[in-house]
Order: structure tokens, then sequence, then C-alpha cells
């Protein structure tokens, strides 16, 4: 069973419309959220806080900010407790 979500997080002046996918897992779940041309998956570290892994980016891309992965999380965490 997956559930989509939109996300939409203002950063910087600028608001990003995220589409995100609930997917549940063995014995938790993770989110798969994609991000222009980024793949990211939100999923549990082994202390049961969410961590942002980079699955995809395109050829010479910036580091994605520490501070709207932050808000990301935030805003995922808000979602499913």
């Amino acid at each position: 069973m997956e559930n989509s979500y939109s996300l939409l997080l203002a950063y910087k002046g600028r608001e990003f419309q995220l589409e995100a996918v609930f997917v549940p897992t063995g014995f938790g779940h993770r989110f798969n959220v994609q991000l222009d041309d980024r793949q990211l998956i939100v999923e549990f570290d082994e202390e049961r806080d969410y961590r942002v892994i980079e699955t995809a980016a395109p050829p010479n891309a910036k580091a994605l900010d520490a501070a709207f992965l932050e808000l990301l999380v935030a805003k995922i965490s808000a979602l499913y407790q």
C-alpha cells in the first residue's frame, strides 16, 4: 500500500512543491521524494530519527543545503509519527 503526499516547502524565498510517496518496509517505512532531477529517500536511522539519502542526482549537481533537508525532515515528521 502506497500513499502519496504533496509537500509544500518555503525556503529562502522560494516555494517547493514536492511529491512524497509513503512506502511501508519490513519493520518501518520510508518516503520516496522527488526534488527536480534528484531522488531522495527519507527513512529512519538506527536511533529512529529520520535521515535523507540521495539516490540519484544529476552530474555536477551542487550539494543540497542541510537546512533545506532539515525542513524536509520536519515536514515529513509532522505527517507521520
